[in-house]
């Protein structure tokens, strides 16, 4: 599960495909983990590499695999590192996110998830989000 691995990852909801991470990230799954699959030049047209993470926990549920794409250190270390409150290391992407149905609640500060299909949570996601108006 990611966050055993980078406690600090950031889960971004964002509209791109695939989840992506740092340079240093990358290259420490790959260190560590050698028989995760690696594809190299993956991306067309930046011709990133992309790797296969077996499995990745989200709010308490276990979903995978997740493909992420190697990104260079600048992109989050620099740029998404400058608009948070801590370093970031990487995003979640739609490939990750296609197994749930969230909610978030920004005037609460609090995002539920529902996993359709996912085995029982590893944590307490009992929330139920407030009614609508």
């Amino acid at each position: 599960m990611i966050r055993s691995i980078l406690p600090s990852l950031l889960i971004v909801a964002a509209a791109c495909a695939t989840a992506s991470c740092s340079d240093d990230v990358f290259q420490a799954w790959r260190q560590a983990h050698p028989e995760w699959r690696v594809v190299e030049a993956a991306q067309a047209g930046s011709g990133s590499d992309m790797i296969e993470v077996p499995e990745v926990g989200i709010a308490g549920f276990t979903v995978g695999p997740v493909w992420f794409t190697h990104r260079p250190n600048a992109a989050f270390h620099d740029m998404m590192s400058s608009m948070m409150d801590q370093k970031v290391e990487g995003a979640v992407g739609g490939n990750a996110f296609r197994h749930f149905v969230m909610t978030v609640d920004y005037p609460d500060a609090v995002e539920y998830f529902r996993c359709p299909g996912c085995n029982a949570p590893t944590a307490d996601t009992t929330a139920t989000p407030r009614p609508g108006p």
